[in-house]
């Protein structure tokens, strides 16, 4: 069976949880998505990037986990 590509929700609500570990600045996150989910380091990046860009918006709406 083969793995199956995260969803960005699924890294949000990851990352979410590692924000309010503390356990690293968020800008050195991606390796801990690429660990997680088993992606690449590109694609841990770019899951990295969009969880900043819609941060401020998904915390306004509720949607982050603090």
């Amino acid at each position: 069976m083969e793995n199956q590509k995260p969803t960005q929700r699924d890294v949000n609500i990851f990352l979410d949880v590692v924000r309010s570990s503390g356990v690293t600045n968020m800008y050195g996150a991606a390796p801990y998505v690429q660990k997680h989910f088993k992606v690449s380091r590109a694609e841990s990046n770019e899951f990295l990037m969009e969880w900043m860009r819609t941060f401020g918006e998904r915390r306004l709406n509720g949607e982050v986990i603090e």
